[in-house]
Order: C-alpha cells, then sequence, then structure tokens
C-alpha cells in the first residue's frame, strides 16, 4: 500500500471506531438488542433517534 492509501485507511479507521463505540452505546438500551415486533410506522427509526438522543446526553453529562 502507498503511504497515501495508509493514511486514508486510518483515518477511515479513526470514524469507524468512533461510530461503532456510539452503536455499543445505544445498545445500553436494552430495546436494541431485541427484534421490534410492533407494527407502528416509523417505530423503529423512533426508538433508534430516541436512543441516540439519550446517548448523546448521557456523553455530554
Amino acid at each position: 500500500m502507498t503511504e497515501e492509501q495508509k493514511e486514508e485507511n486510518r483515518n477511515l479507521s479513526r470514524q469507524r471506531i468512533f461510530v461503532e463505540n456510539a452503536i455499543g452505546g445505544m445498545k445500553k438500551f436494552n430495546i436494541l438488542n431485541f427484534v421490534f415486533r410492533n407494527k407502528k410506522e416509523n417505530f423503529g427509526d423512533d426508538v433508534i433517534a430516541l436512543c441516540a438522543g439519550l446517548w448523546n446526553m448521557a456523553i455530554i453529562n
């Protein structure tokens, strides 16, 4: 690999670690660990948005 490719790979890795840690942190809220059986429209999106907001609040505090 060239140096440029290695640097690009490092940057991508840094971003991936940040995202994976955020997803892992959101999974502390057990609702994300199970299959959704609710038939409401956009329920999954709302739950993920709610968990993301709670996770962001936990980071700030």
